[in-house]
């Protein structure tokens, strides 16, 4: 619990690899240590190391098969090493587990745009900001979101998008 406690106070003063090596520590321990897994993998995330955080996420997903945010975390380590389809299928379970949970649906908007599925994109996009608490201020949301709208021939709404891209 000490090494946890000291790893949770690293990752808060935006120390993630100290704070890997206090929950790897607590791991270490105890191997079936959840919030220990799973903080090891959003740190490993956080200074990508994507493998790693893939092996800590799915030991954490086995002790917390409700949490939502563990899906989040090992699909986006997945897409990072390029098993989209595998990060495509595991941002689907975090919106099974939790179907507000608005980052899982960016998440899919960008890999639709990625594979230049925009009719999906701009759908993901739309249950985005249905949930989302705050409208997204990342340029290349709006933009990838103009790009879609421009595809799929929805003028009006693409010169909205794209303005806020700037």
């Amino acid at each position: 619990t000490s090494f946890y406690n000291e790893g949770v106070k690293l990752k808060g003063q935006k120390k993630p690899k100290e704070a890997l090596e206090q929950f790897k520590k607590a791991i270490a321990l105890k191997p079936d240590y959840t919030e220990a897994l799973y903080e090891a993998g959003w740190c490993q995330n956080d200074i990508r190391e994507y493998n790693g955080a893939i092996l800590h996420l799915r030991k954490a997903r086995n002790g917390w098969p409700t949490i939502p945010k563990v899906y989040f975390e090992l699909a986006y380590a997945f897409d990072k090493t390029s098993q989209t389809d595998s990060a495509i299928v595991t941002y689907k379970k975090c919106i099974e587990v939790s179907p507000i949970y608005s980052g899982a649906y960016r998440q899919l908007g960008y890999i639709a745009y990625e594979r230049n599925d925009y009719p999906a994109g701009l759908g993901y996009f739309r249950d985005f900001e249905k949930h989302t608490k705050t409208p997204s201020a990342d340029y290349l949301y709006w933009y990838r979101k103009g790009f879609m709208l421009n595809a799929t021939k929805q003028y009006d709404s693409a010169k909205v998008a794209l303005q806020k891209s700037l």
